[in-house]
């Protein structure tokens, strides 16, 4: 390969970056690549065959190799590594140059990076990976962020290493500044949502009904043909009979690829709390992912808390079909969230994003389901759908399911069995429920949250039952709550 030619340049060579690297280059693109770390640049030396990828052993090197304008895709971990990389960078490069950030960042972090290289005259699109480690191996779905014209620059490549389903790259402009890593954060909440609601079905079973992991691999690969089929779930149904510590240990593993990231998922819980917006299948699962990472005290809480035997009288299959179809209601129920935390992003920080086509460009990840494509359809139908609940087809299938569902944590409550986040997906459907036609009683206990925040300084408090859904006076709520 000829110096000073290459197409994009590759900084930071840790397995997402040297797969990128590998992976624009086998679709015919010349790669210049770059690391500070020289057993980072020897990895991936043995693999540049036929010259595809020019390896530079300084980032002046790495540099000379790009063509004008030159266009670098940073692939380092969030925080302090990309902007060390950036304030490299700015010693090198030139105005009209494009810096792709394709680490997992914080996207508040994005828009500072943003002006502060717009100052400079260099363009940054912010790119959101989804599956991350994972997610080069097994399809990767991409989210660019930014000016439309920074993403034409790079757009012909990443549709080209994009997954594609159905004959579209699962890659589009999704909008400007920082879109691209607020939708990324968005969808790792909801993946690590999906993990843990599949870890609980594996708990109620293997627990309640005692279910060896090869039986219940059996019942993970027939649920591969129904409604609940996922990448995630075709994983753990696949797992090798050698794994560390069988189907559990891969639960632990993908949950510990998302809980080894840059907290992404819990930015997504805090951000739902400032847009308040309800996301209690999310938050839950990322505290549960928090509480598995201290093993240490838990396992000493372990001896002091045993658990007793469970011996479940019932019908195996009836269980398993019941576990399989509040599994889906799980899943509808976190979707429905984190839809609806992106809808609240959107106009609040002004991405106008189509939300058709960020669950459409997922369909490449870890997440890809039937009911990721279902969700997709009902976006088309219905753009500005203010929540899944209210679409026809879900609400059908929340209302077939919901005893289901209640009944597999009901059984989990009654056995002592952990199901955070099938209860608390059971908590956000039954709250959105009336008890009427006209479903004035439909909120109770957030009418009296409601008039306990009067109470704590608040102007006043609404209430159904006056007449044009007045707001009270302070004086008048502690009136009524005190005779």
């Amino acid at each position: 390969m000829n110096k000073a030619i290459c197409e994009i340049g590759i900084a930071g060579l840790d397995s997402v970056g040297a797969s990128l690297a590998l992976k624009i280059a086998d679709h015919g693109y010349s790669v210049a690549a770059y690391d500070r770390n020289e057993p980072a640049r020897d990895n991936l030396r043995p693999e540049f065959a036929e010259g595809r990828i020019e390896v530079a052993n300084t980032l002046r090197e790495f540099v000379s190799l790009l063509g004008l304008p030159r266009t670098v895709m940073i692939v380092l971990q969030a925080g302090l590594p990309i902007d060390d990389m950036i304030n490299s960078l700015l010693t090198v490069l030139s105005p009209g140059d494009l810096i792709i950030e394709a680490g997992n960042s914080y996207f508040k972090d994005t828009d500072v990076r943003s002006n502060m290289l717009a100052g400079k005259g260099i363009e940054l699109l912010g790119v959101g990976l989804a599956g991350r480690e994972r997610g080069i191996r097994f399809g990767v779905s991409i989210m660019p962020g930014g000016s439309a014209h920074a993403y034409d620059r790079v757009r012909r490549i990443l549709e080209d290493i994009a997954t594609e389903v159905n004959g579209e790259p699962c890659v589009t402009y999704l909008g400007p500044r920082s879109a691209g890593h607020y939708v990324e954060m968005v969808y790792s909440a909801i993946e690590h949502a999906m993990i843990q609601l599949i870890a609980e079905t594996y708990c109620l079973m293997s627990r309640a009904l005692g279910m060896s992991d090869a039986a219940l691999q059996e019942v993970y690969a027939l649920w591969g043909d129904s409604e609940v089929n996922s990448n995630l779930l075709e994983i753990i149904a696949h797992t090798p009979p050698g794994n560390d510590g069988g189907i559990i240990g891969t639960l632990f593993e993908l949950i510990g690829d998302e809980a080894t990231k840059n907290g992404s998922g819990r930015l997504a819980s805090l951000e739902a709390r400032y847009l308040n917006v309800s996301t209690p299948t999310i938050d839950i699962a990322l505290a549960i992912g928090t509480l598995s990472s201290l093993e240490e005290g838990r396992v000493a809480l372990r001896r002091l808390f045993m658990r007793r035997p469970v011996s479940y009288v019932g019908k195996l299959d009836i269980l398993i079909e019941q576990t399989k179809r509040a599994l889906y209601a799980g899943m509808i129920l976190a979707f429905a969230q984190g839809v609806a935390l992106l809808r609240a992003a959107s106009d609040a920080y002004k991405y106008d994003l189509a939300l058709e086509d960020v669950v459409r460009i997922w369909r490449g990840s870890l997440i890809r389901s039937p009911l990721l494509q279902n969700v997709c359809d009902a976006l088309y139908v219905q753009p500005r759908l203010s929540t899944l609940l209210s679409d026809p087809q879900f609400a059908h299938c929340l209302r077939a399911r919901r005893e289901d569902l209640r009944d597999v944590v009901r059984l989990s409550v009654e056995h002592g069995i952990p199901a955070p986040a099938l209860t608390a997906s059971l908590v956000y459907y039954d709250a959105h429920r009336g008890l009427g036609p006209d479903g004035p009683q439909a909120s109770v206990p957030q009418h009296v949250s409601g008039f306990s925040e009067d109470l704590s300084g608040s102007d006043g408090t609404r209430t159904t039952c006056d007449a044009g859904n007045r707001s009270l006076p302070q004086k008048h709520a502690v009136r009524r709550i005190s005779t």
